[in-house]
């Protein structure tokens, strides 16, 4: 994938990082000897949806590099994450990153100069991003283990009933990046052991987006714990995973 490789690269190229992962090579590449960082990434999610023209996007975390270890087993976002970001390419090409000068979220929107795109910059488009409490929005992924998953039925039964809005595409990365542009809502997906296998990845997908979400007011769970408190297993899926809204996380992890 052409993503994959002009990321990793990037990466290389800008000498700080010491290896990275990507969702497409389920393994650490080394980079730089005396690099910081270890950069885990999903260069291209929702590519299962590119052909019905819907929004996809990159997701990617960054790890500080423990002294003397040279993987991201053990790590934990809240321990050892220090950045993330989230893009989404639909009608404008915007990301959605952690500030570390002002420990803020803020998203940035390319601007086109010219039609050769030899000028082309990032411009500042919001600062201090915020996820409210409650939200009206919910987005429910791997809704077919509702069939067996009493709890993760009613929960969703709960948002229609009480007249939430459906927004849901069939990517993670737009549709959690709706949940920062409008400040509020929620995105989960839930599996069913044995039943209804998992399908986010905690290094590439689930992690770097909690984090962005924590960071501005809002929630992340696994169903038990904070997902920032998740260790790093491997390179796996997670099982369960919701963002979002605080109450609302809370709310989804009561039905469960």
């Amino acid at each position: 994938m052409q993503i994959d490789s002009i990321l990793f690269e990037c990466l290389k190229e800008c000498g700080v990082v010491y290896a990275a992962s990507s969702e497409e090579r389920p393994h650490l590449v080394k980079l730089n000897e005396g690099g910081k960082f270890i950069v885990t990434f999903d260069p291209l999610d929702g590519s299962s949806i590119i052909d019905s023209n819907l929004a996809i996007g990159t997701i990617a975390g960054i790890w500080l590099k423990k002294e003397g270890k040279d993987d991201v087993i053990g790590l934990a976002a809240r321990d050892n994450m220090v950045g993330a970001a989230l893009s989404c390419y639909g009608s404008r090409t915007n990301i959605v990153l952690y500030n570390t000068a002002t420990n803020s979220v803020d998203e940035l929107t390319l601007q086109r100069k010219n039609n050769d795109g030899t000028d082309d910059t990032w411009i500042s488009t919001q600062k201090g991003m915020m996820i409210k409490p409650e939200g009206r929005f919910f987005s429910p992924g791997n809704a077919k283990s509702m069939k067996y998953n009493k709890g993760y039925r009613d929960c969703i039964q709960y948002w229609a009933k009480n007249g939430y809005t459906l927004r849901y595409s069939g990517g993670m990365a737009p549709d959690c990046f709706h949940v920062f542009m409008k400040g509020e809502g929620i995105f989960s997906s839930v599996s069913y052991p044995g039943k209804v296998k998992p399908k986010l990845r905690f290094l590439y997908e689930v992690a770097p987006i909690a984090f962005l979400c924590e960071k501005a007011g809002g929630m992340s769970s696994d169903g038990e714990q904070s997902i920032l408190d998740v260790p790093c297993n491997g390179y796996d899926h997670i099982h369960d995973i919701i963002i979002g809204s605080s109450e609302e996380v809370a709310r989804c992890v009561r039905f469960l």
